[in-house]
């Protein structure tokens, strides 16, 4: 017997090589809508074929994005017990040096935190898109 998750487009269950290769497809599709036109770069444009693929699949790409928004989520949370505790040990010393590492390394994981959030947003954006499309559909059954 067969286990894992269902494929419409193939009509059998995927292998877990299967469900990690539409699990790349997926994040390169959330990666391609964070940057601007101009600079996305063909080799790193979904395909016809390929948003066919994530369409026909449309449990199995809700379910990969609502993966990578929890994974984000506890990255975020990481994030800001990591923060915390860095503010503590930055308000806590008077060594210049390790003074300018905390800060260095507030500052970086700072922007980290923002595309975080902007890839956040594009997964929160892909699933309303998805619902709205599965709507579509049921209502027109």
């Amino acid at each position: 017997m067969e286990t894992g998750i269902w494929s419409i487009s193939k009509n059998k269950y995927l292998t877990e090589e299967e469900l990690k290769e539409f699990e790349n497809l997926v994040m390169r599709d959330i990666k391609i809508a964070r940057l601007p036109q101009h600079t996305q770069g063909n080799s790193s444009k979904i395909t016809p074929e390929e948003k066919q693929e994530l369409l026909a699949n449309k449990h199995i790409w809700m379910y990969c994005l609502h993966s990578v928004r929890r994974e984000l989520e506890l990255q975020m949370s990481q994030y800001k017990l990591d923060k915390s505790e860095k503010q503590i040990e930055l308000n806590s010393t008077t060594n210049p040096q390790l003074i300018s590492e905390l800060k260095e390394w507030l500052l970086v994981k700072g922007k980290w935190r923002v595309q975080a959030m902007k890839m956040l947003s594009i997964v929160e954006q892909k699933v309303v898109y998805l619902k709205t499309l599965t709507n579509q559909i049921a209502v027109k059954s």
